[in-house]
């Protein structure tokens, strides 16, 4: 059995004898459909020195009317105390950027492209955010790389930000973070 194409360009589809269709499929992740196609693919990184107090190593503010999409969260110690209980990272929603810090600018990934993002990159010690955010997810130090595949499911709407923390438990060391995005139209 075959199917005709409605609009008489001679196309067919095959169904095979359970009535199925046949089809070819090229599968590529969101991001790189984002990236390729709509040149919105974003990464960001920086590093801070260690305190021995909770510091904001990262706060990102989406100012699009688009969703911004997290889909990968890198963060890592280096020359700080291992594997404490009073050292840790954390990945926290909600609440605002207040002041301070030094501004990030995220690089499109489609290299060569000129679409920028919209969202507002804070990095540094001086950063300040306000005390409205929920915590997503707790890493203790072990002074080495750990990974968070978000693969999409953190989303921040027009407004929403996200902090990426340090609790340090001494003033050694540095802090290192890298962020990877996509712009959405928002559901």
């Amino acid at each position: 059995m075959i199917i005709e194409s409605g609009t008489g360009n001679g196309r067919f589809a095959k169904v095979n004898e359970e009535n199925q269709l046949v089809t070819d499929a090229v599968v590529n992740s969101r991001q790189h459909h984002v990236s390729h196609v709509h040149a919105k693919a974003f990464q960001v990184s920086t590093n801070v020195n260690i305190l021995a107090s909770k510091q904001t190593i990262m706060s990102v503010t989406n100012d699009s009317a688009e969703d911004l999409v997290v889909t990968f969260i890198r963060i890592m110690s280096i020359g700080a105390a291992a594997a404490s209980a009073a050292a840790f990272f954390t990945i926290e929603g909600g609440g605002e950027y207040t002041s301070g810090g030094a501004v990030l600018t995220p690089t499109n990934v489609n290299i060569g492209q000129q679409v920028v993002s919209s969202a507002n990159v804070y990095s540094g010690t001086t950063t300040i955010v306000d005390t409205n955010y929920t915590e997503i997810d707790r890493n203790y130090e072990a002074n080495s790389m750990q990974s968070y595949n978000k693969d999409g499911s953190l989303v921040l709407t027009r407004g929403a930000s996200l902090i990426i923390t340090h609790t340090g438990s001494t003033a050694a060391g540095v802090a290192y973070t890298r962020l990877s995005f996509y712009m959405s139209e928002s559901a």
